[in-house]
């Protein structure tokens, strides 16, 4: 699993280019992926209700998508976030 977040962090979709300005796709998307995971857990945390979870099925592959898909989402914004502060 790490392995495969170290490569799409480093593929193209990630790298700077053209002006040095990301590609500007994809934080969008990891955003709304990012705000879907913390509205979950507040929701966990306030009212013990998995919003995810009732949606799609509980232990449902797609279920397993999303976090995944969220997970990734928050590895590349905490990279996009702190990753080019190094480079400054």
């Amino acid at each position: 699993m790490i392995n495969l977040l170290t490569r799409v962090l480093k593929s193209e979709h990630t790298r700077i280019d053209r002006g040095g300005e990301k590609m500007k796709d994809l934080k969008p998307i990891a955003g709304v992926l990012v705000l879907i995971g913390a509205l979950n857990w507040g929701l966990i945390g306030l009212l013990n209700l998995n919003l995810v979870s009732a949606i799609l099925g509980t232990g449902s592959s797609l279920e397993k998508m999303v976090y995944l898909l969220v997970g990734a989402a928050a590895v590349y914004m905490a990279y996009v976030m702190f990753g080019s502060a190094k480079s400054k």
